[in-house]
């Protein structure tokens, strides 16, 4: 289980990495939040306390107006949510109330980015039903929205409590080809 989450860690940079450079091409300052010497090997950014550690949105991102927080999730693909038929992302619970005490302490807003790659769906899904095809590319919501618009928390398969939402209730930033290409746009400049 420890290289499987190895192999999940290094996606999540990959993929903050990634939104990073899209947010860049798009005339953003991005300051990459990563925990360098201080965290152990194969956690994501935290921000110490005197109440203990928070876990970090992964980049601060700032333009001429202001600057917010942005919790970068790297998924394969939307899940299908067969009890009421929609595509649906989530993050755990944790991350969740740490980026809202996040939010509350700095007083700048948090925004969840979720950048799925995969348009077919898994096979589970398909056995539940699933539409022939998963929404692709990169999407976002303000913490303050995704608070009102979860659909449901559920435990996932080792017990950790996760939020999920409805493809619906997130913006779409980009289609999977567009962010590529301003992907690749930004590491030729």
């Amino acid at each position: 289980m420890k290289r499987a989450f190895a192999v999940e860690f290094a996606r999540g940079i990959s993929s903050e990495r990634l939104i990073a450079a899209w947010l860049v091409q798009q005339g953003k300052c991005v300051f990459p939040v990563y925990a360098s010497g201080i965290a152990d090997t194969f956690r994501g950014p935290r921000i110490l306390t005197p109440a203990g550690e928070l876990i970090a949105p992964d980049l601060f991102v700032s333009d001429q107006d202001g600057g917010f927080f942005a919790g970068c999730k790297a998924k394969d693909r939307f899940s299908w949510f067969a009890k009421t038929r929609h595509w649906q992302t989530g993050i755990d619970q944790r991350a969740f109330y740490d980026y809202a005490n996040v939010q509350a302490r700095f007083g700048y807003p948090v925004y969840i980015f979720f950048l799925h790659q995969f348009s077919d769906p898994s096979a589970d899904d398909i056995r539940r039903g699933a539409d022939p095809q998963c929404p692709t590319g990169l999407y976002f919501a303000s913490l303050t929205h995704l608070v009102e618009a979860c659909d449901h928390t559920l435990p996932d398969q080792y017990g950790t409590v996760m939020w999920y939402w409805n493809v619906d209730d997130l913006d779409q930033l980009a289609t999977l080809q567009e962010f590529m290409t301003g992907v690749q746009q930004s590491y030729v400049e």
